[in-house]
């Protein structure tokens, strides 16, 4: 087990993004989207969760419409100030409680 396990050496960004970004959840993000959902331009995708804001993104990029999810309104504004889901790609967002 332990030696899959390895030290990160390249400091080159913060360390916090190999928990995020450039770590598990970005990798299950990019094969879900690529891999298992195959999108095509100009098709919607609805994002939730964890996942959502790097799935969100990633559809953006190819030109898909994004429907996103939250669970407050406080995470809503999040969604369309901070992560850019007030474009013109992004077709809804909600609060689901």
């Amino acid at each position: 087990m332990t030696e899959s396990l390895f030290k990160i050496r390249h400091t080159d960004v913060p360390l916090s993004y190999y928990t995020g970004l450039l770590g598990m959840p970005a990798m299950t993000a990019y094969a879900g989207f690529y891999e298992l959902c195959s999108p095509k331009k100009g098709e919607y995708v609805f994002v939730s969760s964890a996942f959502g804001q790097l799935v969100g993104q990633l559809a953006k990029l190819i030109d898909c419409y994004v429907v996103g999810s939250a669970g407050s309104k406080e995470k809503v504004d999040i969604l369309k100030n901070k992560f850019g889901c007030s474009s013109k790609k992004v077709s809804g967002k909600f609060a689901y409680k």
